[in-house]
């Protein structure tokens, strides 16, 4: 059984009050072994009816890509699973992600409103909306938002982080950063993304479109160039 699903059923057996045996059962789980006493499971134990729609950072340790992370009990968690299984349950299948609707997993949010179980392939289509889908390739084409953003992000996360973001180089980032002059190559976004997202993308694209978006808007939207937009558009309307 989940570890978060452990401490749901321990909150819930005989009421959120419980016993005294429950009660040191909930404490045991609280208080790891290492230094910390719980501080990590405390805060998501806390915060698992958070209501806000903002997002809720996580404010202790965090991986290379910002995700927020733990040791507990001799085990190593993903903060924001940990969070989706103490509020929705465990996971439908060993393959199901733990996606944001907020698309900051990378700058650690673990509010729950913006968790829910999904599959790899709508986690991917998620973050092409959100705009934080990994292109393939060194030179894969930055927009002049994309370019700001990470300028942006310089001190908030690491090169390489921000690089696997934008599935660029480190030291493009880094030259990015330093203001020198780039240029990237534009790559057909239909050989970008996975066959199945493209076609969701495509059919995005034509519904933004339709609802009177510019193709750059479409484009920042979708996280690619506004030429790529026009891609999608024109793929959707048969014309390519």
């Amino acid at each position: 059984m989940a570890v978060a699903c452990q401490f749901f059923m321990a909150l819930r057996r005989n009421g959120n009050h419980g016993s005294g045996d429950n009660q040191r059962e909930i404490q045991r789980m609280t208080e790891p072994k290492t230094k910390g006493k719980g501080a990590t499971v405390a805060y998501l134990l806390a915060n698992k009816d958070f209501a806000g729609d903002v997002c809720l950072p996580w404010p202790f340790s965090k991986n290379e890509y910002g995700y927020g992370h733990f040791g507990h009990l001799g085990k190593q968690h993903k903060a924001h699973r940990f969070m989706c299984e103490l509020v929705h349950g465990p996971a439908p299948s060993p393959a199901h992600q733990a996606a944001h609707s907020c698309g900051n997993g990378y700058l650690g949010c673990v509010n729950p409103r913006h968790l829910s179980w999904k599959t790899a392939t709508e986690n991917q289509l998620d973050r092409a909306v959100h705009g934080t889908t990994k292109r393939k390739g060194p030179r894969a084409t930055l927009t002049d938002q994309q370019v700001a953003e990470i300028r942006d992000l310089e001190g908030k996360m690491t090169n390489t982080a921000i690089a696997a973001r934008y599935g660029v180089h480190r030291e493009t980032v880094g030259n990015i950063l330093r203001g020198i002059s780039w240029k990237g190559e534009m790559i057909n976004p239909n050989r970008n993304f996975d066959p199945q997202i493209r076609q969701q993308m495509v059919r995005r694209a034509k519904e933004m479109r339709d609802s009177g978006k510019t193709l750059k808007s479409i484009g920042e939207t979708l996280g690619i160039s506004r030429t790529g937009a026009g891609w999608f558009v024109q793929e959707a309307e048969g014309k390519r």
